[in-house]
């Protein structure tokens, strides 16, 4: 028995074989689309790329020209990015581990001291972090090499590796890693050594108070007044707590856009992207071939690939279709957004769509994920358009994406030593027409990934 698809009480589509094969194209990603799309190729040979090379340079000059360049920021230090840093350039190719396999061959070990760093090596996690107790260790090198060794030997070993660039990688503990660090500034006399001193301090007694920002116990604790203790907390910011973060950072994974959404004079259009939609055809001399052939069989096995290849392309003519067609009543349902940013976003839901575009829920829920669009305020998936509606007292509509980027906003504008509460912010919102209670703030907020007001509070 043919599986059925439910349209009304009562009617029913079969599921052909084509049907199957057209609502599985439309719910391929951009990345899925070409491995399927290669997988054909390679499965039938009266499918052929159609490539043409002035038609692909012209393409890619015109989403050049509409997406302009993009630019992107880095950050150092505590803030744990993992940004360009440009004493870390030549490790790009490296992993973390490759890494400090490379510099342990430069280090003129031993063979048994070799051994031993090889296997702490092996221990160190991607933040840089050796995971092992060196009881552990201990017990797994023994049964390496003859005549066993001593933890001792193991620890003089891992004090040479946490020397390594980055330094503080193998560290134990934060403490122990922000400690190496400091004692090479010294060392350098890159810092002084009072600074030295009260950063030391800082970091094996009191990282907890600062962590709470105590700042008034931290300074009688550090005898520092409090333009000084600025100046040891601004040094601390500097120092690395992840050091293997620094190296071989993974490769980002790009996304394809399926969709340009550009303006062009007064007007908002959306194209398919070029090179997300490669170009295929059928083959033209295995076509020819058909008429030629004279063996029945044969004939007969290249009609059906024909018909399979026939079917494949109308799959994903209408997968191109349809997608185009719902991102353009997306994109004219959120213009405020693309002129104006997150809070312009209107509350919109499936249902909104699908009755414009005449398809079924099911059938824009398939279409809108995992693709994405790319708008000049940023690449989207499509399903990001969607979002629930607060109604408020005068009829206005407000997305719950809006009344987020509200909360977000306000949050980045707030005083660092008198930040907004929950209750604060809720007033504030209701006094602009946005009908939010606290705990709504708190849930968007939490989901934003910010902290509460306690906790984002900063003297200094």
């Amino acid at each position: 028995m043919k599986p059925t698809l439910q349209l009304k009480m009562g009617q029913h589509l079969t599921m052909t074989p084509q049907l199957q094969q057209a609502i599985r194209l439309l719910q391929l990603s951009s990345v899925d689309l070409l491995t399927e799309i290669e997988n054909i190729l390679t499965e039938n040979p009266l499918l052929e790329r159609n490539d043409d090379h002035d038609t692909v340079q012209s393409a890619q000059i015109m989403l050049w020209e509409k997406w302009g360049k993009q630019t992107s920021t880095s950050k150092q230090g505590w803030q744990e990015d993992e940004g360009e840093h440009e004493p870390y350039q030549k490790a790009r190719e490296m992993n973390l581990k490759e890494y400090l396999t490379w510099q342990m061959e430069l280090a003129h070990f031993t063979q048994n001291d070799q051994t031993i760093a090889t296997s702490i090596i092996d221990a160190i996690n991607d933040e840089g972090f050796l995971e092992l107790e060196l009881s552990d260790l201990h017990s797994s090198i023994n049964q390496l090499i003859a005549p066993p060794i001593s933890i001792p030997e193991i620890e003089s070993v891992l004090q040479c590796i946490q020397q390594f660039d980055p330094l503080g990688v193998g560290s134990r503990t934060l403490k122990e890693c922000l400690l190496i660090q400091v004692k090479a500034l010294a060392l350098n006399q890159s810092i002084d050594s009072l600074l030295a001193a009260k950063l030391t301090l800082l970091i094996t007694e009191f990282l907890p108070l600062l962590a709470k920002q105590n700042l008034v116990v931290l300074k009688k604790k550090l005898n520092l007044k409090h333009a000084e203790l600025k100046v040891v907390i601004d040094k601390l910011k500097t120092l690395y707590p992840k050091p293997g973060l620094l190296i071989g950072t993974k490769t980002a994974e790009y996304i394809i856009p399926d969709l340009i959404a550009f303006k062009q004079a007064d007007n908002w259009l959306v194209e398919l992207n070029p090179e997300s939609t490669p170009k295929i055809q059928l083959n033209s001399s295995y076509i020819a071939y058909i008429k030629h052939a004279k063996k029945p069989e044969e004939v007969a096995s290249l009609k059906n690939r024909a018909q399979e290849a026939k079917w494949f392309l109308k799959s994903l003519e209408t997968r191109h279709d349809t997608l185009l067609k719902v991102a353009k009543c997306i994109v004219s349902k959120q213009i405020g957004f693309l002129e104006l940013g997150e809070e312009a976003l209107k509350p919109m839901i499936l249902q909104d769509i699908a009755g414009e575009v005449h398809l079924h829920e099911s059938t824009v829920s398939r279409i809108t994920t995992q693709k994405f669009i790319h708008t000049p305020r940023g690449t989207f998936e499509l399903k990001y358009f969607f979002s629930t509606l607060l109604i408020s007292e005068d009829g206005q509509d407000f997305s719950a994406t809006a009344i987020k980027a509200m909360i977000k906003k306000a949050i980045q504008e707030e005083a660092l030593n008198k930040p907004f509460s929950d209750s604060y912010l809720a007033e504030k919102l209701n006094q602009l027409g946005v009908p939010v209670a606290r705990r709504t703030v708190s849930k968007y907020r939490e989901q934003l990934g910010i902290p509460a007001s306690n906790e984002r509070k900063r003297l200094i």
